[in-house]
């Protein structure tokens, strides 16, 4: 149906669109509202722990890349778990459900793969661009076992949102995505420096167990890598190579985000606030998108939604309520970030200049990413890949790396 020109019809429209979004809406906005929230606390977290970061240089870049990562797996999860409940695929946990066991292990194999891929890409853009960093092995330890203790976690947790939002009548595809990235910042963050300083244990205690341990994972890859090929069934081989090609792409993007972040990390010592406000910012931009992302894969999946470039009824309700999240959302970020900083003494702005630091900075950020999250889901439906695995991790790894740029910007435009 396309979008009414006239006065009558676009009255309808409207009833409609009020109609059928207010849903999505409040059910959207619910879950980033406490994304936000842990955001903030893992932004806090991190800067708790600054001093771990000092102690092994170029850490900060594996950060925002492993947050990404966590999110990038555990969103398509929770996208493919949607996808399956709108389909009829399941309608609880059962291990005796070939779906549900296909993508737990397609997830396991995943969080194991690029978490060791994400620590030896982070160690290789560190030389690349002549950072100060700590060796390859202790980038690929850390990100290993931060994977696995955040990764179980995450599994666990994704299920139960996806199966207990279902049951209460909620749409996953509302619900799971903001929840499940930002559970895995929350649990992501603090995951890392446990791994960390359980690394910098090691080392004290001897010094040849990190190189022992190196060598295992280096045989846990490339024994996860064969077992996928040579013994695992048809939909776990495709979720895990149609996801792996996106994710290799990711890993690249989150660490090019930790490598932005460490060379202005100037820029926002200014204000020690806006470090604080980073991990909420990136994830709710990247929340719009995966929101949208989401629901897009959903309605292409049961033929809702066409996947032509042009203005469909239904295409143009889900921009709208992407814009109505922006505005509801990125000046709340503000008002938390300014509140949180007061009250664990950090130097900030001033409320009004936080928010409209954080509008701007959304509101361009949405643009761009509803554009490049509707391109996306045509293209990878039209040629036939499923938008469940490719779309997320795009989506949220583009937004982290456009929000730092964007937020750095309209931080240099506005107050220097």
């Amino acid at each position: 149906m396309k979008v009414p020109t006239r006065v009558e019809d676009l009255q309808r429209f409207v009833k409609s669109y009020l109609t059928e979004s207010i849903k999505t809406l409040r059910e959207g906005y619910a879950a980033i509202v406490l994304s936000i929230i842990t955001d903030i606390l893992a932004g806090i977290f991190l800067g708790r722990f600054h001093e771990i970061l000092r102690w092994m240089p170029g850490l900060i870049v594996l950060i925002p890349g492993a947050i990404a990562l966590r999110g990038n797996i555990f969103g398509s999860l929770g996208s493919r778990l949607g996808s399956g409940i709108h389909l009829g695929l399941i309608d609880k946990f059962e291990l005796r459900n070939s779906f549900v066991i296909e993508n737990v292990k397609a997830t396991l194999y995943l969080t194991i793969l690029f978490s060791i891929l994400l620590g030896a890409i982070s160690s290789f853009l560190c030389k690349f661009v002549k950072i100060e960093c700590i060796g390859i092995e202790y980038f690929v330890v850390i990100s290993l076992f931060g994977g696995l203790i955040s990764g179980i976690i995450m599994l666990v947790l994704t299920f139960l949102i996806a199966f207990v939002s279902s049951s209460k009548g909620y749409d996953p595809d509302n619900v799971t995505t903001p929840l499940i990235t930002a559970l895995g910042d929350f649990f992501t963050v603090p995951s890392i420096i446990v791994s960390a300083i359980l690394v910098g244990n090691l080392i004290k205690f001897n010094p040849i167990l990190i190189e022992v341990l190196w060598y295992i994972v280096i045989l846990v890859f490339i024994g996860n890598i064969m077992y996928v090929i040579l013994r695992e069934g048809r939909n776990v081989w495709r979720i895990v190579c149609e996801s792996s090609a996106v994710l290799v792409l990711c890993s690249f993007l989150g660490s090019i985000s930790g490598i932005l972040i460490e060379y202005n990390l100037s820029k926002f010592l200014l204000l020690p606030s806006l470090l604080v406000m980073i991990p909420a910012f990136l994830e709710e931009g990247g929340n719009i998108g995966s929101i949208l992302a989401s629901r897009l894969s959903s309605r292409l999946h049961l033929g809702l939604i066409e996947p032509e470039f042009k203005l469909d009824k239904n295409l143009v309700m889900e921009l709208i309520s992407s814009f109505i999240l922006c505005f509801c959302v990125f000046p709340l970020v503000g008002i938390m970030n300014f509140i949180s900083s007061k009250l664990t003494n950090l130097q900030t702005l001033n409320l009004i200049d936080t928010i409209l630091l954080t509008t701007i900075s959304g509101v361009i950020l949405t643009i761009i990413i509803s554009l490049i999250t509707v391109l996306l889901s045509f293209i990878s439906y039209r040629r036939g890949y499923d938008p469940d695995n490719i779309l997320i991790p795009i989506v949220t790894s583009t937004a982290d790396i456009l929000g730092i740029m964007i937020l750095i910007f309209t931080f240099d435009f506005l107050f220097l």
